[in-house]
């Protein structure tokens, strides 16, 4: 008889199996120049923040966000994190040079540029080849390939789709 502990490694080994590659984006993509469309703009170049409001869209190589509201903070010159808002907020991005596709929503969404972290919340989906996590929270770690889902305390539970490999 398998104990819960013994499904769970099962699940994840599997997830893993079929799902790998899961997070990984163009290494070009950084290189490209950054678009930003909005409703509104208020930049404040002395604190390094620019805030984008109504149908914000980001554009940068194969990656695109669309937000209601997006946040982007500068250290210098160097763009550090873009916060984004919405109901919900929309990632995509080209994850491999066959074209695949990551898409990840929620209503915060949380790019933590130099560190290459994700972090989607509040009905948080990440979805990849037919593969897909939700949760309350999920942190998506890009460049290690690593994902981590979380449930809310009112009792939400994480939900994993994994679609079996084709024959």
């Amino acid at each position: 008889m398998m104990t819960v502990k013994h499904i769970l490694i099962a699940i994840l080994l599997l997830a893993n199996s079929t799902a790998s590659p899961m997070l990984m984006a163009l290494p070009e993509d950084r290189q490209q120049s950054i678009s930003i469309s909005a409703d509104k703009a208020e930049i404040d170049q002395s604190k390094g923040l620019s805030i984008y409001s109504g149908s914000v869209v980001i554009t940068q190589g194969s990656m695109m966000i669309n937000a209601d509201r997006a946040e982007i903070h500068q250290v210098g010159d160097t763009l550090s994190l873009i916060v984004v808002t919405g109901k919900p907020a929309y990632f995509k991005q080209q994850t491999n040079v066959a074209g695949d596709l990551t898409h990840a929503w929620g209503e915060t969404i949380r790019y933590q540029i130099n560190d290459e972290q994700l972090v989607i919340t509040k009905s948080a989906k990440l979805e990849q080849q037919g593969n897909a996590m939700l949760g309350d929270r999920i942190i998506y770690l890009l460049q290690q390939d690593k994902v981590s889902v979380f449930s809310n305390t009112a009792g939400q539970r994480v939900q994993m789709i994994i679609k079996p490999k084709p024959k």
